[in-house]
């Protein structure tokens, strides 16, 4: 005698638990699709943080491989969107694509700091012309998005403090033309358009 399930219409029998299912309902692209939009979500929230730090001028190292670590939530997100049978709405394919290309932007070019600074690079250089020429002027507690902790010189190059301590921490640094070096025992620097860097002295 054949037995069939009154919820799924399969057949079974009843003396072989080969032919039954735990959970006859499970639907295994539903399931995808809520790891789906976790990950979008996830993604979503560490592209923001990113852009964040990077128009703050933060050391980029830091998204940089935050966003390495993610690509094990970013490959299968991708994956998981390019598959038409995961129940997942249309938006939130969208935004975890977006989401991805966003933090990845935000690693491989700093976009958001490039953009920041040229907001407050006039100010910068208004005030960088003032400390060369010998004015006496005060030093600013913020240029816009960037908070200063101290104004440093170093032959003929002006050094903006916005992270760390004495020991050295993140500058923007306006370069004098003249000279090879941008700044003091850095561990990088990144050029920002014309003699303007971002470094981090060690």
């Amino acid at each position: 005698m054949e037995h069939t399930c009154p919820e799924c219409g399969r057949a079974f029998d009843p003396d072989d638990l080969a032919t039954t299912l735990r959970h006859p309902n499970w639907n295994p692209w539903k399931t995808l699709g809520l790891v789906h939009t976790g990950f979008a979500i996830l993604v979503g929230l560490v592209a923001s943080a990113a852009l964040t730090m990077s128009a703050l001028a933060f050391d980029p190292l830091i998204y940089k491989l935050l966003t390495f670590a993610m690509s094990l939530v970013m490959v299968p997100l991708v994956i998981m969107t390019l598959i038409p049978r995961v129940e997942t709405r249309f938006g939130t394919r969208f935004i975890g694509l977006t989401s991805v290309a966003l933090l990845l932007s935000v690693a491989l070019t700093d976009w958001p700091l490039r953009v920041s600074f040229e907001f407050h690079r006039h100010a910068l250089e208004v005030h960088a012309g003032k400390f060369l020429a010998g004015e006496t002027v005060t030093t600013p507690k913020s240029f816009g998005l960037f908070t200063v902790m101290k104004v440093k010189y170093h032959q003929g190059n002006v050094g903006y403090q916005l992270t760390g301590g004495g020991g050295g921490g993140t500058f923007l640094v306006l370069k004098d033309p003249s000279n090879e070096f941008v700044w003091i025992n850095t561990n990088w620097e990144w050029p920002l358009g014309g003699d303007w860097f971002h470094v981090y002295q060690d």
